[in-house]
């Protein structure tokens, strides 16, 4: 698919389902950009906000979370998870 319509499923129908992840608090998907000819090396990343690590993977246990995670794979290629702590400077 072109990177349009990735986008597009990305945002029009695989948001939709993850944006009722039981618990989620804040959903945001960060589409990369080409700049100075440097073509990055993922399409983008998306940020699911839980308030803890147990949560999250609850909220991917549940009959949403499977069906979030079925989907991925419509659209992506590879799905890299990362679960970081923040700390915010400024």
């Amino acid at each position: 698919m072109s990177d349009e319509q990735f986008f597009r499923y990305w945002i029009d129908k695989h948001a939709a389902l993850a944006k009722d992840l039981p618990g989620l608090r804040k959903y945001v998907i960060n589409r990369a950009i080409t700049t100075d000819n440097q073509t990055p090396d993922y399409d983008g990343f998306a940020e699911l906000w839980f308030d803890s690590h147990e949560l999250a993977k609850a909220a991917f246990a549940s009959s949403i979370g499977r069906l979030v995670e079925d989907d991925a794979r419509n659209f992506m290629a590879e799905e890299v998870s990362l679960v970081v702590a923040e700390h915010v400077i400024l």
